[in-house]
């Protein structure tokens, strides 16, 4: 379905998004794309944008935080080296909340993302993975929506596809959203990253240490890794569905420690207000 509303402007959004990473997506394109919802444009950041189906403006999820964007609480879901190598800003009014990761998150390797799945077992086993490692985070984060509803909150790492992808995709999950808006809005961070792609490739080759690789040539693990695949956060999210009796909600309850009045609660503060 093609969504735009430039008739000078020919694409679909649903194609846009699966574009490989080397491909360089054309600027009015991507500047109509980044000006509309669910995108925020903010001078200097790149992919921010509220996550779908939730009441407006309480979760954004971005790549670097560099600017005020209003909100009230912050939480940084990157590691030490990140926050040490990038520090974030004090922002006036704003609360940063970063917790020491529960374990040391698994070493990245390319040679499981070069598989022939494109990736997609590498990348569950990393989201599966962030689900430990994030925990005291991901705790913080759902104990805001619990108590802190009229307190709008941020949540990023470095390129907002990842770390960001999980938390985005547990709490449309618990509001119910279908799977196809999910993956959608994990797509989106293809478009959202554009403006960043080729200093956003450098990092992250960095990150994994990929030292075979330059801007110019990547390796196939490397390749997969900065792609986005809406398979992958389809077999993520159906790996929460099976891995617990109540999906989302046997998540919350069992890694989490939250109740079943805790959970509606939390429903509730994130509904879209009428």
């Amino acid at each position: 379905m093609a969504s735009h509303a430039n008739e000078n402007l020919d694409y679909d959004i649903s194609e846009l998004v699966r574009t490989d990473l080397r491909e360089k997506l054309l600027p009015p394109i991507v500047a109509e794309i980044l000006s509309s919802p669910p995108f925020v444009k903010i001078s200097g950041v790149a992919n921010v944008r509220d996550i779908s189906r939730t009441r407006t403006a309480v979760n954004i999820r971005q790549g670097k935080l560099v600017v005020d964007v209003g909100v009230k609480t912050i939480f940084d879901l990157r590691k030490p080296s990140e926050r040490e190598k990038y520090p974030g800003p004090e922002i006036p009014r704003a609360e940063t909340v970063w917790l020491a990761y529960a374990k040391t998150p698994q070493k990245t390797d390319m040679k499981a993302f070069a598989k022939d799945d494109g990736g997609v077992s590498a990348f569950v086993d990393m989201y599966d993975d962030a689900l430990k490692v994030l925990q005291p985070t991901f705790r913080a984060v759902f104990t805001h929506v619990r108590d802190q509803p009229n307190k709008p909150f941020l949540f990023h790492c470095t390129a907002g596809k990842d770390r960001t992808g999980v938390l985005a995709a547990l709490i449309l999950q618990l509001v119910g959203v279908p799977r196809d808006h999910i993956t959608h809005d994990y797509l989106l961070s293809r478009v959202g990253t554009e403006p960043v792609r080729q200093s956003l490739s450098s990092s992250l080759q960095a990150g994994v240490n990929d030292r075979g690789s330059n801007p110019t040539h990547f390796s196939p693990g490397m390749l997969a890794f900065m792609s986005v695949k809406g398979t992958t956060i389809t077999t993520f999210v159906e790996s929460i569905e099976s891995r617990f009796k109540e999906g989302i909600v046997g998540y919350l309850k069992t890694d989490l420690g939250f109740t079943e009045e805790d959970i509606e609660k939390m429903r509730v503060n994130l509904a879209p207000s009428h």
